[in-house]
């Protein structure tokens, strides 16, 4: 029996999100921006529509600047054990609070606790996301079905001798 499984080295190889599922992605976090300003007093979004562009803005720096952020600083990563990546994270959001209009964080250490909080309450979010756009019936672990491939193959035994 041969088990054949295509991993990215992370798990199963995730599938290409469509445009309406980046687009779902974008409204969740923009409600998660919300949510998180109403908790934290020194972050301020003035309303929904600057949310949403927080969380558009939030996504293009975390898919080009973040990873350059992370390739210059590894010593200090590595040295931190990986907190220093905390730190990247509340230096893209300072950099968001710069690119859109009526966002404002009172200082580092806000744009830290954003950061944690808005993780925690996107977390939350995306928990329910999934649980509303699973297939029914899905078993635990059918998710990985797609990706596993089960191959049995008879191995020919020389005739018997002795017979």
């Amino acid at each position: 029996m041969q088990i054949n499984i295509q991993t990215n080295g992370r798990g199963p190889a995730r599938q290409p999100e469509t445009p309406a599922a980046v687009l779902l992605r974008i409204l969740v976090n923009g409600l998660a921006v919300c949510c998180t300003s109403y908790l934290l007093s020194g972050v301020h979004v003035d309303n929904i529509l600057t949310a949403l562009l927080v969380s558009c803005a939030l996504a293009v720096l975390n898919a080009f600047v973040r990873p350059l952020l992370i390739l210059l600083t590894i010593p200090l990563t590595l040295f931190s054990f990986g907190l220093f990546l905390i730190v990247i994270n509340a230096l893209i959001i300072l950099l968001a609070t710069d690119l859109v209009p009526h966002f404002h964080i009172d200082g580092f250490w806000w744009a830290v606790a954003f950061s944690l909080v808005l993780w925690i309450v996107n977390s939350f979010f995306e928990r329910i996301r999934k649980n509303l756009f699973t297939r029914t019936g899905q078993q635990p672990g059918d998710q990985y079905a797609d990706y596993i491939e089960i191959k049995e193959e008879q191995d020919e035994q020389p005739p018997d001798p002795s017979s």
